[in-house]
């Protein structure tokens, strides 16, 4: 049988009387704070009222190992079900929950029996005919693909639920650098699974978090905040309130989403469905069907964009641009800086990206998207054009809106470190600490992955804390189309980061100018640029400047 689609129509007479109820919530990141589990309680509260069979926390269950969030857990759950029902528990251990302990096997054994030993590290729990398999973030290879195989054996036909923190790589969104290769390798031999995941952090209103191909994975989303990825810009968290009630029907599964704060359905009228025996020839939510069958966004005929200068001298630019539409909203915003060559041809040398309005209720309309460049992407009386496009979940991008602009006096800084020869004098080397010095092909390091720092010499931070820096580094890479690495200025000891992760824009766009505002946040803090996680790639630094900037 096919996957596909179900019109609303069959889907109301065909779903009325589920099999099987279960509600999903991952990544709630309990503290010891009992307010805290807030959206926890929400969660429980919500599905005790969808009447749910079971329920399962895909994993990050406390912030860290904090014994005293697993007790507000267990009160939250007691006291929601104790008139009523009690639905079963399924719990995934990850990394989270083994944070300040040494060995992780045994504070997953102090996690289980701190949740009121609801299941085994690792587990199989049938319920109603259908198995769920509860595997731990740091499994076994070999156990790992052992479960799968006699679950598969064992039911025929059927899906099998699989629980498992991280997605498999390059499958839902954000796993092309959060996502597992390990599991990807395996679970193309088990077309019945649908690996329920968590770990990215992402939004359920996000279409790109159900993916299918040889196989099937949902990822559940957050039920603390959602952050995403973005190029050239680390996205701020959001709040998330957002959970699945995933129903099991004779030949398909649904997964509704839900807004906690509202109660409201999420799309109702375009519920996840995946029918089963799944067909892995016909995968109706891969990414290359949808994006074939999604309509372009569209911005109005007589779209513009606004640009603010802030300051005198300039100390940013302000790009506005008017929202774009789309049935399901916008999915990002990509704003790009060009100037002019040798030649008088624009080149493209910067880039931000912001998300769209999908993740906003339409009772809440945004009219308008807006993207700062600092004053340090810019020379003084030089022409700059600006371009930003309109893309939606799938990559569909729409027209492009242009605006130039001549900079004025711009807002300059102390400079205290610069070089315009750092392929030939700074030290780009393996590792946190130590390590070798990477090697050069074509004038270009090859960065295997993992990490490699770019040394900064400490006498460019020897500035009190407080104290405001802008960092500026031109370079480009080049990776393969589905790899990104992610971009830190990091303080050594402790392992500091001054700014959220950067993840970089994949494929080859030619030099690119990145620039990090932050304030110092220790007198001794010290910092080298960190290029971290992502595939084998290249790379080639160009330019680096440190400036102390006014308060």
């Amino acid at each position: 049988m096919k996957t596909a689609f179900l019109p609303m129509l069959a889907i109301s007479a065909t779903l009325a009387n589920p099999i099987l109820k279960v509600g999903l919530i991952t990544d709630t990141h309990v503290t010891p704070k009992e307010s805290s589990a807030k959206l926890v309680r929400m969660a429980y509260e919500f599905f005790r009222d969808q009447n749910v069979d079971a329920i399962a926390n895909i994993g990050d269950i406390a912030d860290r190992y904090f014994p005293e969030a697993y007790a507000h857990i267990r009160k939250a759950y007691d006291e929601t079900f104790q008139n009523s029902e009690k639905p079963r528990e399924m719990f995934v251990y990850a990394n989270h929950d083994r944070i300040d302990r040494d060995n992780w096997e045994e504070a997953f054994q102090d996690v289980k029996r701190l949740l009121g030993n609801t299941n085994d590290i690792y587990d199989t729990i049938v319920l109603k005919g259908f198995p769920f398999v509860i595997m731990p973030q740091f499994a076994d290879s070999v156990k790992y693909e052992e479960i799968l195989k006699k679950n598969s054996e064992q039911f025929p036909g059927k899906p099998i639920f699989l629980l498992d923190h991280v997605p498999a790589f390059d499958t839902v969104y954000n796993s092309q650098v959060w996502g597992s290769r390990r599991s990807r390798t395996i679970l193309e031999n088990f077309p019945q699974i649908i690996q329920l995941s968590g770990h990215v952090h992402g939004s359920l209103r996000n279409e790109l978090n159900i993916w299918q191909g040889g196989f099937t994975v949902v990822n559940c989303g957050g039920l603390a905040y959602w952050g995403g990825m973005l190029f050239g810009i680390a996205p701020k968290n959001k709040y998330s309130d957002e959970v699945i009630v995933m129903e099991v029907h004779a030949n398909q599964v649904v997964f509704r989403r839900f807004s906690l704060s509202t109660r409201e359905e999420i799309n109702p009228d375009q519920p996840w469905t995946v029918t089963y025996p799944y067909d892995p020839s016909n995968p109706t939510y891969s990414p290359a069907i949808r994006k074939e069958k999604s309509q372009t966004p569209a911005f109005a005929q007589n779209a513009k964009l606004t640009l603010t200068p802030q300051g005198i001298p300039c100390s940013e630019l302000r790009i506005q641009a008017p929202t774009a539409t789309h049935p399901l909203g916008v999915f990002k915003y990509v704003f790009k800086v060009a100037k002019r060559d040798q030649q008088g041809n624009w080149i493209d040398f910067a880039l931000k990206e912001e998300f769209g309005d999908f993740h906003i209720p339409p009772s809440q309309p945004r009219e308008s998207t807006t993207m700062a460049f600092s004053s340090g992407h810019f020379a003084p009386e030089t022409e700059y054009r600006f371009s930003v496009t309109a893309q939606d979940f799938y990559g569909n991008e729409s027209s492009t809106l242009y605006e130039t602009w001549k900079a004025p006096e711009l807002a300059s800084g102390k400079m205290t470190f610069e070089n315009k020869n750092p392929m030939q004098e700074l030290k780009f080397l393996s590792g946190l600490a130590d390590g070798n010095p990477l090697p050069i092909e074509d004038g270009f390091y090859f960065h295997k992955g993992g990490n490699a720092r770019l040394e900064i010499p400490d006498e460019a931070w020897d500035v009190p804390a407080g104290t405001k820096f802008r960092f500026t580094i031109d370079l480009q890479f080049k990776q393969n189309t589905n790899a990104t690495w992610t971009m830190v200025l990091r303080n050594p000891t402790p392992l500091t980061n001054a700014n959220a992760r950067i993840h970089t824009p994949p494929g080859d766009l030619g030099i690119q100018r990145h620039v990090i505002e932050f304030t110092k946040r220790d007198k001794d803090f010290k910092y080298y640029f960190l290029l971290r996680e992502g595939d084998p790639g290249y790379v080639k630094f160009n330019y680096v400047k440190v400036e102390i900037l006014p308060e």
